[in-house]
């Protein structure tokens, strides 16, 4: 849809995108026909529903009586994107089952169980997801010695004698970074599938970061797993007390020992958590893991004991904060304001009250007392909320505004992007009807490009070599580039559709964009971004209006700085 030949909307507090959703809406579903009208006759009432904070929880205007629950996601998705994962996670819970939406810590014992030694297991590799420590626990606990390399250029002959050794012996062996040496990982397939004879107990783990030439056949005949830091407090607490058994509980005498460990387990979902924020978060997305949390109870526990020797009274607080922010953590902290965000959070959490019977590390996330593990763990399950504000982690409620909405759009657009490409399009046209029709209304509407002899005698007239100017030339470069871009990806793209010229690997991506209204990737390259190609083309045409007044009636007594593609030069 078009912002410019739609039904103009009531009142400026409705964001472009979020009107057009709702005229979609009302032309899709008989249950939003008459949805725009409503919002146009009490616009107050739905512009306090829309500026709620969690809008979901409130009374929508009107037409609540007549909504079910996925029609209540459609409008909280057209409407308030951010708020979308919160109540999709709300409508699979009580469609399909909570088990759908919980989170589950990896049992790497259960998944060893269910492998043989023909099984390889692939760990899909993320930020702050090393499984090292998993793999090493559960080969001490096998009894069983585990071989490991980091793959890399001439680390092949290292790998290869590692199998043969394990093949026969039956050890384990771990390969590390294999998308450094994908070509090994072709020949360890083959050795696996064809070899006739090997140690039943032999096992071989291999991480690796996604890479579109890794070997199809070894993903088929693997077991895949990843070990991605949790989304959330509960589910990061939940991960914390799923490693920490009661033997852990008990190895301290100390009644600060179990309060102190609870404590640890929240300021490292804390400090992980913070990294989805982006930059917002830390300025570095350091990569904190479950490494960072076992060295820091070791020292706790350590720490403790050492008192325990010395029958001291008090816990020495500067010593608990200084290990813990500036080194077990503050070792991968490289900002000098990062580290002064991690001494903050150290002081906040070990201090004397947090020691005290029914003390709260923030509003709703009460530390439990006992003695017994499942006490902790029913506390987790039980107590802590579902959903985090956001001034948990020390953020502003609009950081959570702008990591739901980021968090929404990659959600749909991966969905979009995992849809069949060869259904038909509205009306039964198919996708390349439906693209040829959006090239040809597109191609009316674009603009005639800049005549250089116009640009020329303009700026000569107003004067080639002050700043403002300068930079004006150099924004009418970029805005140039675009429209030549765009009018010719258009006309190819008619051409291809028809058979007439080759389609290529960048066609073939625009009509995969444009049929779900998203921008071509050759479109925005070295352009601005927009979450729709309606929304980017009006950008493109508001940009060339403003310009083209530029160079026709002079210099302007005000400028739409969102309009320029470096508004901080022109500054």
């Amino acid at each position: 849809l078009d912002i410019a030949t739609e039904r103009k909307k009531p009142k400026p507090w409705i964001p472009d995108i979020v009107w057009l959703n709702c005229l979609e809406l009302s032309r899709k579903l008989s249950v939003f026909k008459d949805l725009p009208e409503l919002i146009s006759r009490n616009e107050q009432l739905w512009q306090q529903w829309y500026d709620q904070e969690a809008p979901e929880n409130v009374h929508v205007p009107e037409i609540a009586d007549r909504l079910d629950k996925l029609h209540k996601l459609l409008l909280i998705r057209s409407m308030r994107m951010d708020r979308t994962m919160i109540v999709a996670h709300e409508y699979i819970s009580d469609t399909l089952g909570a088990k759908y939406v919980d989170s589950h810590p990896l049992n790497i014992e259960v998944m060893h169980a269910e492998s043989t030694e023909r099984t390889p297991f692939i760990c899909i590799l993320s930020m702050g997801s090393d499984p090292t420590e998993l793999i090493m626990g559960l080969a001490k606990k096998k009894k069983k010695e585990v071989q490991s390399v980091s793959m890399g250029q001439g680390q092949e002959v290292i790998a290869r004698r590692y199998v043969s050794s394990g093949v026969a012996t039956g050890s384990w062996v771990l390969l590390q970074n294999t998308h450094l040496g994908l070509k090994y990982l072709q020949e360890l397939e083959e050795t696996i599938a064809k070899l006739e004879e090997i140690d039943t107990e032999f096992r071989v783990w291999v991480t690796a970061e996604p890479h579109p030439k890794f070997p199809i056949g070894l993903l088929q005949m693997s077991i895949k797993f990843t070990n991605e830091a949790p989304v959330g407090m509960k589910a990061g607490m939940k991960r914390s007390y799923a490693w920490i058994n009661q033997d852990m509980l008990d190895i301290v005498a100390r009644p600060e020992w179990k309060t102190l460990l609870w404590i640890l387990c929240h300021a490292h979902c804390v400090v992980q958590e913070r990294r989805k924020y982006g930059a917002i978060g830390w300025t570095v997305p350091y990569e904190f893991n479950q490494s960072d949390l076992n060295a820091s109870t070791l020292f706790l526990q350590n720490h403790l004991l050492d008192m325990d020797a010395k029958k001291a009274k008090d816990v020495t607080w500067s010593t608990i904060r200084y290990m813990i922010a500036e080194i077990q953590y503050g070792g991968r902290i490289t900002d000098d304001w990062d580290r002064r965000m991690m001494i903050t959070f150290a002081e906040k959490f070990f201090q004397q009250s947090s020691l005290e019977v029914g003390s709260e590390l923030h509003a709703g996330y009460a530390i439990p007392m006992g003695n017994d593990v499942n006490v902790y763990r029913a506390a987790i399950e039980n107590l802590l909320p579902e959903v985090d504000s956001p001034e948990v982690f020390g953020l502003n409620l609009n950081a959570d505004l702008q990591f739901r909405t980021t968090q929404a759009g990659e959600v749909f657009d991966t969905i979009m992007e995992t849809q069949p490409k060869g259904g038909g399009g509205g009306a039964g046209k198919s996708r390349e009807e439906v693209v040829t029709d959006m090239c040809i209304d597109l191609l009316g509407k674009l603009p005639k490009d800049f005549s250089k002899d116009e640009v020329k005698a303009s700026l000569s007239k107003m004067g080639t070599t002050k700043p403002i100017n300068v930079c004006f030339r150099q924004e009418i470069d970029v805005l140039q580039r675009s429209l030549t871009v765009v009018r010719q990806t258009l006309k190819d793209l008619q051409l291809a559709i028809a058979g007439t010229i080759v389609m290529s690997e960048m066609l073939a991506d625009s009509i995969d964009s444009l049929v779900v209204a998203k921008v071509p990737q050759a479109w925005l390259k070295n352009a601005w971004y927009c979450p729709t190609v309606s929304v980017w083309f009006q950008s493109l045409l508001s940009r060339y209006e403003q310009f083209d007044r530029w160079l026709k009636a002079g210099r302007p007594k005000s400028f739409w700085l969102p309009g320029f593609s470096n508004g901080q030069g022109f500054l």
